[in-house]
């Protein structure tokens, strides 16, 4: 996904608001190959990261959710966002699922269309 839809999107958007030039990196990637994608984003910006960083990278990271399983406590304008989202119901599924917080699985939801939207 992230290799032909989000850079489509991106490449519309940053020849629209820039130079053109534009490295997409995702919450899913890191989370799938965070090593990866620093020396991918390394080579893009022209500072490549030496394999012992990246060695170091891949033993150290650790991600986890931190806080309430309910979004509600986090955001001031819940309802007016679930009521927003109510048309989509793939973007409200993933308000309301709800991750454990200890939980070790990780879930990665798809992109319910978000970035085939014209700018």
């Amino acid at each position: 996904l992230k290799r032909v839809v989000i850079p489509n999107f991106a490449a519309r958007l940053s020849s629209k608001c820039g130079d053109g030039k534009m490295f997409c990196l995702t919450y899913e990637g890191l989370e799938r190959n965070i090593a990866g994608e620093m020396k991918a984003m390394g080579k893009f910006i022209g500072a490549e990261v030496d394999e012992a960083s990246l060695k170091r990278i891949r033993k150290e990271s650790r991600s986890y959710k931190r806080g309430s399983n309910d979004l509600a406590e986090h955001i001031a304008n819940y309802d007016e966002v679930r009521e927003s989202l109510s048309s989509n119901k793939c973007l409200l599924g993933q308000l309301e699922t709800p991750l454990e917080v200890s939980s070790e699985a990780k879930v990665l939801f798809p992109s319910c269309n978000f970035y085939n939207s014209s700018l």
